[in-house]
């Protein structure tokens, strides 16, 4: 009687846990490739932002003792060079909020209308989405030397580009990391493949030496010692 030879499915079922293993492994580390880029470029926006905030601070504590308040914002909203998707917006308490070019929008949020009348008493990063934009924001309290409350000032930058970069990196990741999946269930495929045609064969010879049939193995041997 001769052994059942092994299903070619086999190999297919054993490459398959193996792709399962790869998905799983790859994905997380795709995710967390994706979440510390993510972080990455969110800190270098905060350090951006808050450097336009001491320069606003540094000018209006530096300003002209006749000078408004409100006089030196507007100046400084049609002066101050931001970077590109960069707005500031200040908040004046009691009165008007101004926003430099591109925060029409912003400016309209819920959120920051309410800083005219409430001033935020500490400093405070936040996400706001205001249209189909979302903005990351980076806010601080407006205090006289003698400590009044004067207003709110944020700067922010929208999201639209860093969003995009994400879904490259995160694509490009993806990408990667398919190939590889795909690569290393193939090889396993092959491999596995090959062994178990190996292990077939030396199977069925066992098994037909075990029922008396031992010139395959005389054959497989070749010639005898006697020349015959």
């Amino acid at each position: 009687m001769t052994a059942a030879r092994p299903r070619w499915g086999t190999a297919a079922r054993l490459s398959t846990i193996l792709g399962v293993i790869l998905v799983a492994v790859l994905g997380l580390s795709t995710f967390g490739l994706v979440e510390a880029f993510t972080s990455q470029v969110r800190a270098a926006n905060t350090r951006t932002l808050t450097d336009d905030l001491r320069a606003f601070a540094a000018r209006a504590a530096a300003r002209p003792t006749g000078e408004s308040l409100t006089s030196f914002t507007r100046s400084f909203l049609r002066t101050r060079a931001l970077g590109d998707d960069e707005v500031l917006v200040v908040a004046l308490a009691g009165k008007t909020t101004f926003g430099s070019s591109a925060s029409a929008t912003l400016l309209q949020s819920p959120t920051i209308r309410t800083w005219s009348q409430h001033p935020i008493p500490a400093s405070r990063r936040l996400t706001i989405k205001a249209g189909s934009v979302t903005w990351q924001l980076v806010a601080v309290p407006l205090r006289s030397p003698s400590g009044d409350e004067l207003g709110t000032v944020a700067a922010g930058v929208t999201l639209t580009q860093v969003d995009r970069d994400v879904g490259r990196v995160a694509a490009l990741a993806a990408g990667e990391a398919g190939i590889a999946v795909l690569a290393g269930v193939l090889a396993c495929w092959l491999v596995l493949r090959r062994l178990l045609r190996r292990i077939h064969r030396v199977t069925a010879t066992a098994a037909e030496l075990g029922s008396g049939a031992l010139d395959r193995r005389l054959r497989e041997i070749g010639p005898s010692d006697e020349g015959v």
